[in-house]
């Protein structure tokens, strides 16, 4: 009987240490967790604007030119891909031409 009772408890403790060590694992799922961020800084010579604000992009059929839409102010920012260097910006009028 002693031999059962002293074998039981070398399991139990086997076990319990083995699921401590899972545990300790699961915990930390962010362990290796990395992320880059790509960055693209543009001269916009004196003009001054938010590179966050932009809600479309498109590219030009050529691939040089990128297009942005920029909504506060209603224009399109046209920037040079090669050059990193914003062009020029295409303003609207928020009710259309007046012709």
């Amino acid at each position: 009987m002693k031999k059962l009772l002293l074998f039981s408890s070398l399991a139990l403790l086997a076990s319990c240490s083995a699921r401590e060590s899972e545990k300790a694992a699961s915990e930390n799922i962010l362990g290796n967790f990395s992320f880059s961020v790509d960055t693209l800084i543009v001269d916009v010579g004196e003009e001054i604007f938010m590179p966050g604000a932009y809600d479309m992009f498109e590219l030009s059929e050529d691939g040089n030119r990128l297009f942005t839409y920029f909504e506060p102010e209603l224009e399109v920012h046209e920037i040079d891909l090669n050059a990193i260097k914003l062009l020029k910006r295409h303003k609207f009028e928020k009710d259309g031409p007046n012709e």
